[in-house]
């Protein structure tokens, strides 16, 4: 489970885009105040619902050293400083937009990370937990950008994809398993 893990965070498309602001402790626990715009983090959850679809966003609109990273140079020195410049840069509707994709992105990790770093016994499918039941519940609570459960987009890299497969696998040995005893 800890390889999962290491392959989500070194995915080629957006590795930069992991968490950019390990050092202030803020992105430890997203929220609404971490966005410029939530309805435009819905909205990167609506429209982007692939990470085909994530990765061309990516690298047509917060390429690595555009207008973006070297805002985000800055907001990593001093983040009171380029959250009040960020207005009156001529990039800004542009800058404010990847870091609310960053957000996005960070929060979408955290719940796919609730769903896949759990031992079997307790794991569910990606984007099939049982509507109402404790675990679909808890999912949607922290899922402050739309607080529902099944509704994550699928950005698991390669490497994730894999890991469900396995993880249906094991459970389907293991079903068999029980109607044979």
């Amino acid at each position: 489970m800890v390889y999962l893990l290491l392959v989500l965070v070194a995915a080629p498309a957006h590795a930069e885009w992991d968490t950019g602001n390990t050092g202030t402790g803020w992105y430890q626990t997203p929220g609404p105040r971490n966005f410029f715009d939530v309805k435009r983090a819905q909205t990167f959850w609506s429209e982007l619902r692939t990470r085909v679809q994530l990765d061309a966003y990516i690298a047509k609109n917060c390429p690595k050293g555009g207008p973006y990273d070297a805002w985000k140079q800055d907001y990593n020195d001093d983040h009171a400083k380029a959250m009040g410049a960020v207005k009156s840069d001529p990039n800004a509707a542009k800058i404010m937009a990847c870091h609310d994709l960053q957000v996005a992105i960070y929060v979408w990790r955290n719940l796919y990370v609730k769903i896949v770093k759990v031992p079997d016994v307790v794991r569910v499918r990606f984007n099939h937990a049982e509507e109402g039941g404790q675990y679909c519940r808890a999912l949607a609570s922290w899922n402050f950008v739309t607080h529902k459960c099944n509704d994550l987009p699928d950005w698991r890299t390669a490497g994730g994809v894999k890991d469900e497969e396995d993880f249906i696998a094991r459970q389907e040995t293991h079903a068999r398993k029980a109607k044979t005893n």
